[in-house]
């Protein structure tokens, strides 16, 4: 391998040095290397989040190799990123790789216990300490479109997921998701919203104050049940689009907003931000993006009912660029926010 100049350099250069796999392939070196990041790819991967690596159907197409080493000596490096990345299909699109669970003779290499992270063309799913649920709505949504119908059928069988659980249609927009910086120096990740953020979701909507829930609802809320959070992740990314903000480091929903089109091309908007992060632009900055990405869908504006009290709110919708007639009905106001004048 390599050229007659890379033999020369690599003669007598102090750099080069090689070392057996029992120190290259041990764990807690491969920790020591700060943000490393581990690729791994596999044969197939089953709704709970086991790793093929080497067989399948009795049949052994590799080794192990270092697998698990680089996987467990990933995590466990500051910042590092174990990944295992995979084709969605196999023989030419008639073979899903995400598989309800494996034939008998595939021997797993990586137990679901030590998958962070599982990628394929059509997303990412982190599955690190989330449930068997929330891993099983995750690797459908990562299934070819093709094969999800089944995938979710086969998990509802086992009751992996609950019976009202939603098919996962849509190709999830993943070019969407952005790293924006506040004004005061603040990171976060703004992306679509995906199927298995109902969790993170729903302690969202728990940690927001008795008034940010009645502003964002209109009413006052004590609770939010499976039913409202599958609704509030079920989109189509066209004429339902919802985007999320994210802590970067802890992945805590600061901001959610949301639209749904009507037939006029107008859809109808609605976002909340959690209430220690009011004030510092996150609004400011969903709106941005929803703007952005409604444009490029072609829509003509938005829709809203804003509290006449919700000053916020109101001054975001003024600050957007936006045309905006409003109509006042007792304590709401029925915005109309155009992108160009009517």
């Amino acid at each position: 391998m390599g050229t007659r100049a890379l033999y020369d350099w690599a003669r007598d250069h102090p750099s080069p040095l090689l070392l057996p796999s029992d120190f290259t392939n041990d764990p807690e070196v491969i920790a020591r290397n700060d943000r490393m990041v581990a690729i791994n790819s596999a044969l197939a991967v089953d709704l709970t989040g086991q790793v093929a690596s080497d067989t399948m159907g009795g049949c052994f197409y590799s080794g192990i190799g270092g697998q698990v080493d680089f996987i467990r000596g990933a995590s466990r490096s500051r910042g590092g990123r174990p990944i295992i990345a995979l084709r969605s299909t196999a023989q030419g699109g008639k073979v899903s790789r995400i598989q309800a669970s494996f034939e008998a003779g595939a021997g797993v290499v990586t137990s679901r216990g030590d998958v962070h992270t599982v990628v394929t063309e059509y997303g990412v799913a982190k599955l690190w300490g989330k449930s068997v649920r929330e891993r099983a709505v995750a690797l459908v949504s990562l299934a070819h479109p093709d094969f999800r119908a089944e995938l979710l059928a086969a998990a509802k069988a086992r009751r992996f997921v609950l019976p009202g659980q939603p098919l996962p249609q849509a190709v999830y927009p993943w070019r969407e998701s952005r790293l924006e910086t506040l004004a005061g120096g603040q990171t976060l990740r703004v992306r679509p919203i995906q199927l298995s953020d109902q969790r993170p979701l729903q302690d969202f909507l728990y940690r927001l104050s008795d008034e940010s829930i009645y502003r964002r609802f209109l009413l006052h809320v004590r609770s939010h049940p499976p039913e409202e959070l599958e609704a509030l992740v079920s989109l189509d990314y066209r004429d339902a689009m919802g985007l999320v903000a994210l802590e970067p480091d802890t992945e805590a929903v600061a901001g959610i907003i949301r639209y749904d089109t009507a037939p006029s091309r107008l859809a109808e908007i609605a976002f909340v931000v959690r209430d220690d992060w009011q004030g510092k632009g996150v609004g400011t900055l969903l709106m941005r993006r929803a703007i952005e990405i409604a444009k490029a869908q072609g829509l003509l504006g938005f829709t809203a009912q804003v509290l006449v009290s919700n000053a916020p709110a109101l001054a975001l919708f003024s600050e957007a660029g936006l045309h905006i007639q409003a109509e006042r009905d007792g304590e709401l106001f029925q915005l109309e926010a155009r992108f160009s004048p009517a």
